[in-house]
């Protein structure tokens, strides 16, 4: 596969989720994942760096570019044997620019390098670490993982050398996907998917909505879950994703006037528990549809969404694009969003304190999503 054999070991078919972000690439969808870290304390830069290559090294899927022979629709995933990360250090108080900025220098998919790492300095012991990948390598779950693997190693933490490289879970996949394990979940999405509009949904105008020709344009905002919040999920006995994807569903509901509603709901991938350390996107933004009347209590529609949801992921693993009864499969969207990510709690080694400040992974075009 490479013009360099000492360059890449092994050439792998893609998985579902790359599949789909590369038919999403193709259709002029800019994707990225990206995270920021905060670091307080002492930091010695020279380890955060050897941390940074020990992760590259560990695992294949921050060593895999994506290359196509000509006459074939999908490239391959091909590991290389090296591939540094990127690493740069700067001073700035504007993170926002700085990922946009990172953004806009990604590599190429075909070449790498594959990790880009941006220390910047924002005050006296302060410093953020903006990761950037492309959605071919990672999903939000991977960045939260790759920061704790980062930590770990910086900390000497022993970490297992052990792990599961994602170019054997995509086999696994493969092979779960057309196996009579999954025959009942392929059969649940399928059914799911011949009742939903996905034309008419495109269709649906919110309140002030500004239609433009520049195509997809991304402004994002962060919105993280106060204690208040927090003890509502806990009073009407759900959780607080499930609280929040329900309020999401009732002010779309509001806003557009529709009676039925599916919304893109992100599930992680990661229901075994030999998955959940895995780096490599295994998330997938699934369709939900909901029910809504106007004089429907709002305890009623949170229970028609945890339905949904606990349906969903229990059948996560067997839906994939190609099911949703469509020859234009790769052209359907889902134009309403919702993702919830837990980035988890601080982790202190030595004088440095780490801790997962913000994950943004665009893989899916939309509308708008929470």
């Amino acid at each position: 596969m490479s013009s360099n054999p000492s360059l890449a070991t092994a050439a792998f078919r893609l998985s579902a989720q790359q599949e789909r972000a590369w038919s999403q690439q193709e259709r002029g969808l800019h994707t990225s994942a990206q995270c920021v870290i905060a670091l307080k304390g002492r930091l010695d830069v020279a380890k955060l760096q050897a941390a940074l290559n020990h992760a590259v090294s560990k695992y294949e899927i921050l060593r895999t570019v994506l290359r196509r022979q000509t006459g074939i629709k999908l490239p391959f995933q091909v590991i290389q044997e090296t591939a540094p990360p990127n690493f740069e250090e700067t001073k700035t108080e504007g993170i926002e620019e700085l990922l946009q900025q990172q953004r806009r220098i990604l590599s190429s998919v075909a070449e790498g390098p594959v990790l880009h790492a941006v220390l910047a300095a924002t005050g006296p012991e302060q410093h953020a670490l903006v990761l950037t990948l492309p959605v071919f390598c990672a999903d939000a779950a991977t960045l939260k993982n790759l920061g704790c693997e980062i930590a770990t190693s910086y900390g000497d933490g022993a970490a297992s050398e052990d792990v599961m490289q994602y170019a054997d879970l995509v086999e696994w996949q493969k092979e779960l996907l057309v196996s009579d394990e999954t025959r009942a979940g392929r059969e649940f999405w399928r059914d799911c998917c011949r009742n939903i509009d996905f034309a008419s949904l495109e269709m649906v105008s919110l309140p002030l909505e500004k239609k433009t020709d520049a195509g997809f344009s991304l402004e994002s905002y962060s919105l993280k879950t106060s204690a208040q919040i927090e003890a509502s999920a806990s009073a009407l006995k759900t959780s607080t994703d499930n609280l929040l994807l329900a309020a999401w569903n009732a002010l779309l509901f509001r806003l557009g006037g529709q009676q039925e509603l599916t919304v893109g709901c992100e599930f992680d991938g990661r229901r075994y528990a030999e998955l959940e350390s895995a780096l490599g996107p295994l998330a997938r933004a699934l369709p939900l549809r909901t029910s809504f009347k106007p004089e429907m209590p709002f305890k009623k529609l949170l229970e028609q969404v945890q339905l949904e949801v606990e349906e969903a992921r229990n059948w996560q693993e067997s839906f994939s694009w190609s099911e949703a009864g469509s020859a234009e499969t790769e052209a359907l969207v889902l134009p309403f969003a919702f993702a919830y990510h837990d980035l988890g709690g601080k982790r202190t080694f030595g004088d440095v304190t780490f801790s997962l400040e913000r994950v943004r992974v665009i893989s899916e075009r939309f509308k708008l999503r929470l």
